[in-house]
């Protein structure tokens, strides 16, 4: 018996399988049916053991087969569960047959969502993607595909019944799903909405068909209604309307993709709207007090903000928005006066804010004279233009005369004080006339005279003339404390035996 295995001839596995067969065809004949499937399994032939198991209605060897057995032998297993009113397995296993329309018909008859979703329209969906059938398999697959659309939808499951819509190739229903349903759009979703395109008629997209430009529009508000503000964005620029774009990526808050747009949109609008969103920000460039120790530490913290700032000027110049620039310097010089007392920085930026005024007036009155607008409202604007120009050209005035009369300190303190005292003066007399206007940065009186504090303590060392001008600031109302250091409050307090006003 041992010879077999030696000679020239049929594998071991084959002569096995062969004998297999022969046993369980044995035990069959003798009724012997447990044993006659478990030797047709081992012999391979899991059809032999799954058309026995149905003949004797074994249904748990019939479902262990199924998952084995060829799959020509699917239906007629499907049509024995359904017969045994086992109706899910039935279906499960004619959608393995083949019979994708009677599996979702069960489905549909008997309210079975779980084989129809995660069974049969695996299987639908795989087949729709391949195509490979003649145009009448195509058109039963979409009527199918429609057919659990509407399926899906009389149950509140929207975003499937979306899906299948689309890949029946009815977009406008799918579309109008979606906007009624308020379905969750993702950018695969949005772009199988509005008709996915080719590289070559990508480019097309915004000025191409009208219900294509339309269902942009549609999903974009859709995706903005629902907070998903960078598809949103996407669709819109797509659609064409980059100032809707622009308006929709701002509640994003961020920044860096806000700079990117409207660097490429070249859009007015766009560029206007990212140089006032980047405003809110904190532009404004850390000084050396930031707390960082060393100049790398400085630098990390400074880039970005300075970046920002310079963002900010750019998108105003590209835009022409000079009035809007304007504004931006003039915030540039508050902030360096009321944050740091730093005049010079602050002339600077004065003197650009001058420049833009300028430019801005010109350009009105040139709109004035083409007739643009209507005369009252230009006349108005004009009025209002001129008048801020004014302002900013006092500031600039004053604020020269502060930086000329600190500089005159070292050379001639008696003549530069004079003139300090002459500049508060003025300055007091401006903001109780309302002549300046209050959204303009001038010289502050209590920095005014905490130079005079400083230099006649600190340079002249006579603490008798620094209380004198201590007592003035108090009698024009002006607090010491936010101008003065405490420490040197102290000091003269102490030196001219006096008490420093409060």
């Amino acid at each position: 018996q041992k010879r077999w295995f030696f000679f020239s001839g049929p594998s071991r596995e084959h002569v096995f399988a062969a004998s297999a067969f022969h046993l369980a065809r044995a035990f069959e004949a003798r009724d012997s049916i447990a044993d006659a499937i478990a030797w047709f399994g081992k012999a391979g032939r899991h059809g032999h053991a799954l058309r026995l198991a149905m003949r004797h209605g074994m249904d748990g060897e019939v479902a262990r087969l199924s998952g084995v057995a060829p799959e020509t032998s699917a239906a007629e297993t499907a049509r024995f569960f359904l017969r045994r009113g086992d109706v899910a397995r039935a279906a499960t296993l004619f959608a393995k047959a083949g019979s994708l329309g009677k599996a979702a018909e069960l489905c549909f008859e008997h309210d079975m969502h779980e084989p129809l979703s995660e069974i049969v329209l695996p299987r639908l969906l795989e087949e729709s993607r391949d195509g490979a059938d003649g145009a009448e398999a195509s058109s039963e697959r979409s009527r199918l595909l429609r057919r659990c659309a509407t399926w899906f939808t009389e149950r509140g499951r929207f975003e499937h019944a979306v899906l299948l819509e689309i890949r029946a190739g009815n977009h406008d229903a799918a579309l109008r799903l979606a906007l009624e349903k308020d379905v969750a759009v993702d950018e695969k979703m949005a772009d199988a909405l509005v008709g996915a395109e080719d590289e070559e008629n990508a480019k097309d997209a915004s000025f191409g068909s009208s219900r294509k430009k339309a269902a942009l529009l549609d999903v974009a508000r859709l995706c903005k209604r629902q907070g998903n503000y960078s598809l949103s964005c996407k669709l819109y620029a797509k659609a064409g309307e980059r100032s809707k774009a622009m308006k929709a990526l701002l509640k994003t808050g961020d920044a860096e993709k806000v700079i990117f747009f409207a660097g490429v949109s070249r859009d007015r609008d766009a560029y206007v709207m990212a140089a006032n969103f980047l405003q809110t920000l904190d532009w404004r460039a850390e000084r050396d007090g930031s707390g960082a120790t060393n100049d790398d530490e400085k630098k990390k913290k400074t880039d970005g903000k300075t970046d920002v700032a310079k963002h900010i000027v750019l998108f105003y110049q590209k835009a022409k928005a000079y009035g809007h620039l304007a504004g931006f310097y003039e915030s540039c010089a508050a902030s360096e006066i009321d944050e740091f007392r730093d005049y010079d920085a602050a002339l600077v930026a004065l003197r650009e804010a001058r420049r833009c005024r300028a430019k801005a007036l010109a350009k009105t009155e040139t709109k004035a004279d083409l007739g643009e607008g209507g005369v009252a409202s230009q006349k108005e604007r004009l009025a209002a233009e001129k008048a801020h120009l004014s302002y900013v050209d006092a500031a600039v005035d004053a604020v020269t005369r502060f930086c000329d009369a600190r500089v005159l300190l070292s050379s001639d303190p008696e003549r530069a004080r004079v003139a300090i005292r002459h500049l508060a003066d003025d300055m007091a007399k401006e903001k109780n006339s309302s002549v300046m206007s209050a959204s303009v940065a001038s010289v502050r009186a209590g920095d005014a005279y905490a130079m005079l504090v400083e230099h006649a303590f600190g340079v002249a060392h006579d603490a008798k003339t620094a209380h004198g001008y201590l007592v003035s600031m108090r009698e024009r109302g002006i607090q010491i404390g936010p101008y003065i250091d405490a420490d040197m409050l102290r000091e003269i307090s102490r030196e001219c035996g006096k008490e420093t006003p409060e």
